[in-house]
């Protein structure tokens, strides 16, 4: 059974960690200070194809990685990364349930 857990694995930004028996999976990263605003989320293969030129993730400069960035202004822009932040999460444990069937 998998469960998301906030860890603290650099001193950079906090990662909200899907955890399974045997895995963990870096679900969305985050940065919040008076400085810098940014989240990187983990985003599924259907969403990247859709963002890959969307002004969303400017801030990201290389597509091919799989953690994508992306800036905000204030905590109240977080809503508009739920269904990205859903879809990723969905992605990663279908994909788990089937390895293990």
């Amino acid at each position: 059974m998998e469960k998301l857990q906030v860890a603290k694995k650099s001193d950079s930004y906090a990662t909200i960690v899907m955890r399974g028996n045997e895995w963990d999976f870096d679900l969305v990263r985050f940065k919040f200070t008076d400085r810098t605003k940014w989240i990187a989320l983990n985003l599924s293969k259907a969403d990247r194809a859709v963002y890959k030129d969307k002004a969303l993730f400017e801030a990201q400069k290389k597509k091919t990685q799989i953690q994508w960035k992306s800036e905000l202004q204030s905590i109240e822009d977080l809503p508009k990364y739920k269904h990205l932040m859903v879809n990723s999460y969905s992605e990663c444990v279908n994909r788990e349930r089937n390895n293990f069937q």
